[in-house]
């Protein structure tokens, strides 16, 4: 859960279609492998509090060193 608000905005306004505290909702899974060329990353991510302009899911792939 998060979200990010600018400093004119309310942190407790009312916000549409947003959870309590004006939280965002995600969920996500992910896999990683140490192959012959490099750390791979893959990450999926879902949004469950969908706004206007979401997608449906966020891919995410990484090549380089674990931190």
């Amino acid at each position: 859960m998060g979200n990010v608000w600018s400093q004119s905005e309310d942190f407790f306004g009312p916000q549409p279609h947003v959870g309590p505290l004006n939280l965002l909702h995600t969920v996500g899974l992910g896999i990683r492998w140490f192959s012959p060329i490099g750390p791979l990353r893959f990450e999926w991510g879902f949004p469950l509090t969908r706004l206007s302009g979401d997608a449906p899911f966020l891919l995410d792939l990484a090549i380089g060193a674990c931190f």
